[in-house]
């Protein structure tokens, strides 16, 4: 089942309109982009996470996603590898039309319109500057075989998830005022130059199990994952296995 996607601003377009006009311009709101992004950054702290913020020129979706996937470019430019990745996605939807042009609001009766409705919606969508909304984050997550969390900070964070394999790739954004898009990253990742990697949430309640084995049993975490691992992840059969099992790291242990 699919989380809840994000609102969409009053002031964006709507499925169904030009995509184009997004400013990302925060000036009219009562706090200021930077209090916000202050603000976020706080929340997020206390997970070691952080946020790497992107651009406000309508690109900052694609920025974001490239950040995750390839990291800080060097050749070619941000620039350019946002506009591969939004062409990149772009096509995807097209090849996934079926799927996706229900969403974009059309005439009442014919399918023709309909297909008429998303072809200019995806035509609007390749141009520099297009904002990036609910479809563009999904159709991302199926291209590039990712689950996307999506952070927010007044209102409730939603997953993505269209892959079930826990070594499926995880993807991080914050979604900023419901107008922007940044890069989250683990703080001691933040600065790196190197794609995001992120933990899956299954990844680390293996990593909490471990250490709760190692430290009931006096085993390394190595042999705890071990017998985890051939316990198909029970943790009380571990634990009974590695209780009965002397820990080879102990002198005299055979």
């Amino acid at each position: 089942r699919r989380p809840r996607p994000p609102p969409r601003r009053t002031d964006s377009p709507s499925a169904s309109s030009d995509p184009t006009n997004d400013t990302d311009d925060p000036s009219s709101d009562s706090e200021t982009a930077a209090q916000e992004l202050a603000r976020f950054r706080a929340a997020l702290r206390p997970a070691r996470l952080g946020i790497r913020d992107m651009p406000r020129d309508g690109n900052c979706f694609f920025y974001a996603l490239a950040d995750q996937l390839k990291g800080r470019p060097t050749n070619p430019s941000a620039d350019a590898l946002a506009a591969s990745l939004r062409a990149e996605v772009c096509d995807a939807m097209a090849t996934r039309s079926a799927e996706f042009q229900h969403f974009v609001a059309a005439g009442e009766d014919a399918d023709e319109e309909q297909g008429d409705a998303f072809a200019a919606y995806l035509e609007r969508l390749r141009k520099d500057g297009a904002w990036a909304g609910n479809l563009e984050v999904q159709a991302a997550s199926l291209h590039f075989k990712c689950n996307i969390w999506v952070h927010q900070l007044d209102a409730p964070d939603y997953i993505v998830r269209n892959f079930t394999d826990p070594r499926a790739r995880l993807l991080r954004l914050s979604y900023h005022q419901q107008e922007h898009w940044a890069s989250v990253r683990r703080l001691e990742d933040i600065s790196s130059d190197r794609p995001a990697v992120h933990p899956t949430p299954e990844d680390s309640a293996v990593a909490d199990a471990v250490r709760r084995l190692a430290r009931k049993t006096n085993h390394t975490q190595e042999e705890a994952r071990k017998i985890l691992d051939d316990c198909d992840g029970d943790e009380e059969a571990a634990l009974e296995c590695l209780r009965a099992a002397a820990p080879r790291h102990v002198k005299g242990a055979p």
